[in-house]
C-alpha cells in the first residue's frame, strides 16, 4: 500500500508504474481515493500542536498517541487485517517504539470522509476540557 499525498509522490508513484510495467509487461493495480477532506486534515495537525502547548507531550506525540488510541479503533472497520498486524507490532516491540512507528504509519490518510468526523469527534471527547480548533469543515 502507499499513499500518496502529494504531487511528488503521485510523479514518483507513476514513475515506478512505468518501470514496473516495462519490466513484466503487465500489472494489477487496485487503487482508493481518500475521501478525507483537507480541512479535516488541517484540523488533526492544529489539534495536534495545540495539544502539545496543554500538555506534556510533543505535537508528533499526540499525532502518535491520537493515531493509537482513537484511531486504530475506527481503521480497523476498513482495514482489519492491517489494524490486526500493527497490535501484533505493538506486542513484539513495546509502546514506546510503537508509539514512534505510528508517527509515521498511515491511519487518518485512510479515512473516508465520515470515519475522519469522527476521529475528529474522538479526539474531542478524549481531550474534554483542552483548547483545541473549532470546527469548520
Amino acid at each position: 500500500m502507499k499513499i500518496i499525498n502529494s504531487k511528488q509522490k503521485a510523479e514518483d508513484c507513476a514513475k515506478s508504474i512505468m518501470e514496473l510495467f516495462d519490466k513484466h509487461k503487465w500489472l494489477l493495480i487496485s487503487i482508493k481515493a481518500g475521501n478525507r477532506t483537507i480541512k479535516q486534515n488541517a484540523w488533526m495537525h492544529q489539534a495536534y500542536k495545540m495539544l502539545s502547548t496543554q500538555g506534556d507531550m510533543t505535537e508528533l506525540e499526540y499525532k502518535a498517541y491520537c493515531k493509537t488510541k482513537l484511531g486504530l479503533a475506527i481503521l480497523k472497520e476498513t482495514y482489519p487485517e492491517r489494524v490486526d498486524v500493527l497490535r501484533e507490532l505493538l506486542k513484539l516491540i513495546g509502546y514506546e517504539q510503537f508509539q514512534m512507528f505510528m508517527i509515521d504509519e498511515p491511519v487518518t490518510s485512510l479515512f473516508d470522509l465520515d470515519q475522519g468526523a469522527r476521529y475528529i469527534n474522538e479526539i474531542t471527547a478524549h481531550f474534554n476540557g483542552y483548547e483545541l480548533p473549532r470546527k469548520d469543515y
